[in-house]
């Protein structure tokens, strides 16, 4: 049987889960990418806010875009998953939680988010 390893999150949690036919890890970089993301700008009173990007548009008005929050961003990996190929293959591979996060309780050891529905 053939292992596969991903790396993926953000999982603010410094945990590992074994199961049967997967094991969860955090990376070595684990504290490094939560140092990353609760000392960002963007983050602020347990809140992650999505960076800013111009809006998209096509109108021809003098005056510069307005900018909005990114509909799409990324934070960094904090974990490992090593599955079996047949339950973790490329059609399944990513994960990412779509939407805001809430929630971001910062703590000496673990970071908690939820994501808004």
């Amino acid at each position: 049987m053939t292992m596969v390893e991903k790396n993926f999150g953000w999982w603010p949690r410094n945990s590992t889960v074994d199961a049967r036919v997967t094991h969860v890890e955090p990376l070595t970089t684990y504290a490094a990418s939560i140092a990353a993301v609760r000392d960002d700008p963007r983050s602020y009173d347990g809140w992650f806010y999505p960076p800013l990007e111009p809006v998209r548009s096509t109108a021809k008005e003098s005056k510069p875009l307005p900018e909005m929050p990114a509909p799409v961003y990324g934070l960094p990996a904090t974990h490992r998953i090593t599955a079996t190929e047949t339950w973790l293959d490329e059609n399944s591979e990513r994960f990412r939680y779509d939407g805001y996060f809430r929630e971001v309780t910062f703590d000496a050891d673990t970071t908690r988010a939820a994501a808004s529905a």
